[in-house]
């Protein structure tokens, strides 16, 4: 998305992504080509069958860097940070030796979000890392991606309004251009932080947009996001026995009997327990 001069499968990948993947799978033809086809597999919920095209190229050059960015954000959709943390260092091993800044800039933001999966205050300095990278660049969509980032670290650290200014900043960008995924992401961000806030219905409506948008363009792993922040919203508070419990034990039984990685089931797990023990 984004990109004025891509194909036709590549612009729908923000918002209809089986189609777009039926376009790209027959227009594989180089290294970047491939990288799409796989970006749009992930955004499916497919990281590990589009993580088996990427580990069977043998990229030259620049797409060497290009295609290790690719494997690590497919690694870390599915939770599994320390290879994705090898994965983006290769790239930014890589995009360095190239001299080419906004790909320093997009390995930095990955290992950012590693950092943050693994939430440790002294671990700041690689989001800072990541911001200093991308105070040099003109890329907006690579910015939108690192505000969406900051506002993950600013929820994590209490700071919901800096989070929710960051998300609806990049909410807007990724809506220019018509990425519904991306959009639906920054918009779960702006969940977190009304609800962060004490604006628990407002979270728990613009959540469940977020999954009608997810299941109209194609994205189970949009989806299994917004259930995930969904469960823990709607979890709080619910008196055993009533619509709204039973609304929210069968929404998180049915994302967990979907789920395909341990850090999904885990999310899951502990909203589920809530549940079950409300008094």
């Amino acid at each position: 998305m984004g990109d004025a001069h891509a194909g036709f499968g590549w612009q729908l990948a923000g918002s209809d992504l089986p189609a777009a993947a039926n376009v790209l799978a027959h227009e594989r033809n180089d290294v970047l080509a491939i990288v799409r086809f796989v970006e749009v597999l992930r955004r499916q919920g497919k990281s590990t069958e589009g993580r088996a095209l990427l580990r069977a190229l043998q990229p030259v050059g620049g797409d060497v860097p290009l295609v290790a960015l690719a494997i690590g954000n497919s690694y870390w959709t599915q939770g599994n940070a320390a290879d994705a943390v090898e994965s983006y260092e290769a790239a930014l091993v890589g995009y360095t030796s190239l001299a080419d800044a906004d790909g320093v800039f997009a390995a930095k933001i990955g290992l950012a979000r590693c950092a943050r999966m693994n939430y440790d205050k002294s671990r700041r300095q690689v989001l800072e890392d990541a911001i200093e990278a991308g105070s040099r660049s003109k890329d907006a969509y690579l910015l939108a991606d690192l505000d969406r980032e900051h506002a993950g670290w600013d929820l994590l650290r209490g700071s919901h309004e800096t989070a929710l200014e960051l998300a609806n900043r990049a909410a807007a960008v990724h809506r220019e251009v018509g990425d519904r995924y991306l959009l639906g992401l920054a918009e779960i961000l702006c969940a977190r932080a009304l609800n962060a806030t004490g604006d628990r219905s407002a979270a728990i409506e613009l959540t469940r947009n977020q999954i009608d948008r997810a299941i109209d363009i194609g994205s189970d792993e949009l989806k299994m996001v917004g259930v995930v922040y969904l469960a823990q919203f709607i979890q709080r508070g619910v008196v055993v026995g009533t619509p709204e419990w039973a609304n929210a034990k069968d929404i998180i039984n049915e994302a967990l009997e979907a789920a395909d990685d341990p850090f999904t089931q885990a999310e899951l797990i502990l909203p589920l327990a809530q549940v079950f023990h409300v008094v």
